[in-house]
């Protein structure tokens, strides 16, 4: 995600999107886990972290200019119980905020572990 301007008040969102399942009234109805954690590109500012297992994950933050991770970790592979299968992630701000649909991946459990020990040393404090 880019931001173009300091002091930017953004409020990121990731929502598992549904539909009515009227069939489905008498049964729970049930979203997959979700975390969102936010970094800057680089790795070495965390910003925030949130997990739920409720329709949709947000958080505001103010964020300076510059080039920001968010990374989400869904457990759609050990849920397969689970009604949604897709999710919708969106920004509202005060100024620009672009999402950089070129260079949406899709890491392999070895690559997302790798990713998610970084943004977590960091949020501890330590050197990376």
């Amino acid at each position: 995600m880019t931001v173009h301007k300091n002091s930017t008040k953004a409020f990121l969102e990731i929502t598992q999107p549904d539909k009515r399942n009227y069939s489905k009234l008498d049964e729970p109805y049930e979203y997959s886990m979700m975390q969102m954690f936010v970094t800057s590109e680089n790795f070495t500012q965390f910003l925030t972290s949130e997990k739920t297992y409720c329709k949709t994950v947000h958080k505001g933050l103010k964020l300076d200019k510059g080039r920001y991770i968010i990374y989400v970790e869904i457990d759609w592979y050990l849920k397969k119980k689970a009604d949604v299968d897709s999710i919708v992630v969106s920004a509202y701000s005060n100024y620009k905020v672009d999402f950089d649909t070129d260079n949406i991946t899709y890491p392999d459990a070895t690559i997302a572990s790798g990713i998610v020990d970084r943004i977590l040393l960091h949020k501890r404090g330590e050197v990376i």
